[in-house]
């Protein structure tokens, strides 16, 4: 169970994090937002336990 909750907590993480960044550059018309979004993701996901 545990498991399924990290799967699902990270796909929506990943999902959403795709819109925020969307409307971050669009509004700043800057790519910077899309690489900070992709870090904070990248943090996210390391963090999450891995099967071994």
């Amino acid at each position: 169970m545990s498991s399924v909750w990290e799967c699902s907590r990270n796909d929506i993480a990943a999902n959403l994090s795709v819109f925020v960044a969307s409307g971050a550059v669009w509004l700043t018309g800057s790519g910077w937002p899309d690489i900070l979004v992709a870090l904070a993701l990248v943090c996210l996901l390391y963090r999450s336990p891995r099967s071994e």
